[in-house]
């Protein structure tokens, strides 16, 4: 990974892809409520670009967990108990 690609950065903040607001407002028994993220509800190029970038962020830090592997097979043997 190089520098540029460095989502932590030296002070080793995560730094997320920001999610985009849409302006979409249902109303439901006389009650508006904001939906800003309903556009994440249909696969569309815009939510597999901000999944691509969530995941540029999140799998280098689940990588470095020492336990991980562990863990999955933990996962996997009570998943597989057949």
């Amino acid at each position: 990974m190089s520098a540029a690609d460095d989502t932590a950065g030296a002070s080793g903040v995560l730094r997320y892809p920001a999610a985009p607001r849409g302006t979409v407002v249902d109303t439901m028994y006389g009650t508006e409520g904001a939906d800003p993220y309903r556009w994440m509800e249909t696969a569309s190029p815009e939510l597999s670009a901000w999944v691509t970038a969530e995941n540029a962020v999140s799998e280098p830090y689940l990588a470095a967990i020492p336990a991980r592997e562990a863990i999955k097979k933990w996962l996997a043997d009570l998943w597989n108990y057949e």
